[in-house]
């Protein structure tokens, strides 16, 4: 018999969407069949206790979040990519990418707090005046790498 976790969909199907990861995609990932998936995201079945904490992993939330009552809202950072405000579509790995240095800035800040020695990084902030071929060409002397090697 399979041990079900009482999870609200809402938040299942939040969690899934926040990270821009389709259905599909994502019962690939979870391991598990689609219908599966929109099942358990339409609130017709609650997921086993393997598959939540499948999903925990893949949407990169704690099991704790996945179960509260209600979806914790964190936009992602605005995109500069694109020209006079065009949308861009992010990939479930950038996405990834993003929550993960989130994480590890909101960790930088927590620490720095408790050491005083650990501080956290100071970025530079440019603006649209700066030209992007003079930045870029610093940062890859300041990381000592080539054009050529950062293309590879």
């Amino acid at each position: 018999m399979v041990t079900r976790v009482g999870a609200d969909c809402r938040v299942l199907k939040w969690a899934r969407e926040r990270i821009k990861l389709s259905a599909e995609r994502a019962a690939s990932l979870l391991k598990c069949r689609i219908d599966a998936l929109r099942k358990i995201e339409s609130g017709e079945l609650f997921p086993g206790v393997t598959l939540f904490r499948r999903m925990a992993h893949v949407y990169l939330l704690p099991e704790a979040t996945l179960l509260g009552l209600t979806s914790v809202e964190s936009p992602l950072p605005r995109d500069f990519r694109s020209f006079d405000g065009a949308p861009v579509s992010l990939s479930y790995e950038t996405v990834i990418a993003i929550r993960r240095v989130e994480a590890r800035q909101e960790a930088l800040v927590h620490l720095s707090q408790v050491d005083e020695s650990i501080v956290p990084p100071n970025l530079p902030i440019h603006t649209l005046k700066d030209d992007p071929e003079k930045l870029a060409n610093a940062l890859r002397q300041q990381l000592g790498f080539s054009i050529v090697e950062q293309l590879a």
